[in-house]
């Protein structure tokens, strides 16, 4: 019997080796095709938990841009109180009362403008670092107690404190060039128009588009470079702002610093910065001349577009306000640019899509060599 069996297995015997390695290379082969199914859903989860967090961590970041800003603007407004008065809230010379309203968008769609880009650039490292820290940890390497190089591609607080210490510049010295600037422009637009000239609502409009004209473009019609209203255009005025912001008494731009610095200039220079501008000043005068119409108009019923000014059915050559009626009305809409609560306009410029955009840009726009 048991000669048999040997025998059967001798004469059988490739068959069975045949059988094995086949049925073998099934077992190995669905092993390894298990093993790269998990792998590849454990990437995925990976891959859809960085995406979320990425996605988590930016909505943050613009939640912070809004609050801070906010939290800004009542520095802006007594920095506007103190220097420039009451008088110009109140009929006067038709040149200075008329530049109550444009100041105030201009200079707040820049503050909030420059605070999501900085606030951005902030937010990209601080995420990049995570992603590194995160990285690291999945590697199986040991955290490290003693300074690399690759810590010190990542930003101290000290540095970030310093960076966002030169928003001093705007709130100190850029606005009151952009004041400057629009009052030159409001003159020359407005000459010696008297206060009881009737004005309709295009004429406000036509009015305010000319006066940003000339503001926002140059003689040969190219976008105005505003950079130096943001930040200081030397190394004088970049230890000046540490000075004055941070109270140093002999301040220092480390390397970090002077790439955020020089980082956020190249920013402010580029093509996409002016489309930035362009949008949000657009969406601000609308809102305001929005606001407007109630005056030539009556109540205005708002609708889901409250922004469009240019439907058929504007009969806005209906009544005249004159000049000086108007002054006041401008006055209040900046009182609720600077104090109010809810800010319009705040809420406004949060959702305008171009922002957003070049938030994102900001934010994703990080390259590990150039660290």
């Amino acid at each position: 019997m048991l000669d048999s069996l040997v025998n059967f297995g001798r004469r059988h015997r490739r068959g069975f080796f045949v059988t094995a390695g086949f049925f073998g290379s099934i077992y190995i082969f669905g092993q390894y095709a298990k093993r790269k199914v998990v792998e590849l859903q454990e990437k995925t989860v990976r891959d859809s938990v960085a995406k979320e967090n990425l996605k988590r961590r930016f909505e943050q970041n613009q939640r912070d841009c809004l609050m801070t800003v906010l939290s800004l603007l009542p520095t802006l407004g007594e920095q506007l109180i103190s220097e420039r008065g009451p008088t110009h809230s109140s009929p006067g010379p038709s040149g200075q009362t008329a530049t109550v309203g444009g100041p105030e968008n201009r200079k707040y769609v820049r503050e909030k403008a420059g605070r999501s880009r900085a606030l951005n650039l902030l937010g990209r490292f601080i995420y990049v670092d995570s992603v590194l820290a995160s990285s690291e940890r999945d590697k199986g390497r040991p955290l490290r107690l003693e300074s690399t190089a690759e810590d010190q591609r990542r930003l101290s607080r000290e540095v970030e404190r310093k960076f966002l210490t030169y928003s001093w510049w705007l709130l100190h010295v850029g606005w009151k060039r952009c004041v400057e600037d629009v009052t030159q422009a409001v003159r020359e637009v407005l000459g010696d128009m008297p206060l009881k000239k009737p004005l309709h609502l295009q004429d406000v409009i036509h009015l305010f588009q000319e006066i940003r004209t000339r503001l926002e473009f140059t003689e040969s019609q190219t976008p105005a470079n505003m950079r130096n209203l943001l930040l200081p255009d030397d190394l004088a005025g970049e230890l000046e702002v540490l000075r004055e912001g941070s109270g140093l008494d002999d301040p220092q731009i480390d390397g970090d610093l002077r790439m955020l610095l020089d980082e956020t200039k190249d920013f402010l220079d580029s093509p996409d910065f002016v489309v930035v501008r362009q949008a949000c000043l657009d969406e601000a005068f609308s809102l305001l001349n929005y606001n407007l119409r109630s005056v030539f108009l009556g109540n205005v019923s708002p609708t889901a577009k409250v922004y469009e000014m240019n439907s058929p059915e504007d009969p806005a050559t209906e009544k005249a306000v004159s000049l000086a009626a108007l002054l006041p009305i401008i006055s209040r809409q900046v009182h609720q640019i600077i104090n109010g609560v809810p800010n319009e306009f705040v809420e406004m410029l949060s959702t305008v899509k171009e922002l957003q955009t070049y938030s994102a840009i900001v934010y994703s726009s990080f390259n590990l060599e150039d660290q």
